[in-house]
């Protein structure tokens, strides 16, 4: 079980930036879209997928 939902350090419905088409030259636009994801003050990663918060450092030690 994920041990996110137990820690104070998550904020959930974060607005997360989706590219849907990346730019294909540096004077590009991307596109994008933004989806209600997770974030993690403890590490600064963003996801939409809770668990994928915890393969950096957690602060339950994992």
């Amino acid at each position: 079980m994920c041990r996110c939902f137990q820690c104070e350090m998550l904020i959930d419905d974060e607005p997360i930036k989706v590219v849907d088409f990346p730019a294909s030259s540096p004077f590009d636009r991307e596109l994008f879209h933004f989806e209600e994801g997770y974030r993690c003050q403890f590490n600064g990663r963003e996801s939409l997928v809770v668990e994928e918060l915890q393969n950096g450092k957690c602060r339950f030690g994992r």
